[in-house]
């Protein structure tokens, strides 16, 4: 979702956002990308495929991204439409966790402590949430937290912010949307088929977040018509 140059995201374009607002959020993007950092960076397989969110230079965005720790970057969604959201609850059981997101975030009940960003261009706080994080962050090192951010491009750039502060004496973890069906909300295309498969009652998807993948892209698992697929593949797996 950062800026390539001369391009912005799709998304990013699509969503109107005002272009002072996306430029001052690109900028920071940017100084992470550029400062070539050492921990591990998540990117969709959609857009390194080159058919997700990412303007046509397509080239620009790969020298960009070029030696960079890329992973995987379904693995929060993949671990949760698999297993539910106990996937992402057990293994932090027994350990201090810090959430940073919207407020329904906190009917998960997954941290000790929660800072709540606003739903809409949550970039706009980032020196305010940025404060707040490392007040609670200093009064509680000594517990090894884990912060949880679900806060779109916020989260990487205060992953940025602290990993040069603290290193790896907290852990920190951008793990997106994938909570959100757990808290009633349906943001993503494959939301709905997770939700049917879970039981789980959601609204309809906003119009704006319905996305349709080229023919050309496969994500690997069968689709229903109209959305990415891979949500309602691993439940069709799992089920099998």
């Amino acid at each position: 979702m950062f800026k390539t140059e001369p391009y912005y995201s799709r998304y990013i374009a699509r969503s109107n956002y005002p272009l002072a607002e996306v430029e001052e959020i690109s900028k920071k993007m940017m100084t992470v990308i550029d400062s070539r950092p050492a921990y591990f960076i998540g990117i969709d397989s959609t857009t390194l495929a080159g058919a997700g969110s990412i303007e046509p230079d397509y080239e620009a965005f790969q020298r960009k991204i070029s030696g960079l720790n890329i992973i995987y970057g379904e693995i929060f969604n993949a671990a949760t439409v698999m297993y539910g959201i106990e996937a992402l609850k057990k293994p932090l059981a027994n350990r201090w966790v810090l959430t940073v997101g919207p407020d329904y975030m906190k009917m998960l009940k997954m941290g000790e402590q929660h800072i709540s960003v606003p739903l809409k261009s949550c970039w706009t706080a980032a020196d305010t949430i940025e404060k707040q994080l490392e007040e609670v962050l200093t009064a509680n090192l000594s517990k090894q937290p884990v912060v949880l951010y679900s806060c779109s491009l916020l989260a990487k750039w205060l992953i940025d912010v602290f990993y040069k502060k603290y290193g790896d004496n907290i852990t920190q973890l951008d793990i997106g949307s994938c909570i959100d069906p757990w808290c009633g909300v349906n943001s993503r295309p494959w939301h709905g088929a997770l939700g049917r498969y879970y039981g789980l009652v959601l609204p309809p998807m906003p119009a704006e977040r319905i996305t349709t993948l080229p023919a050309s892209v496969s994500t690997g698992f069968p689709a229903p018509s109209g959305g990415y697929g891979y949500g309602y593949g691993y439940a069709r797996r799992r089920k099998t």
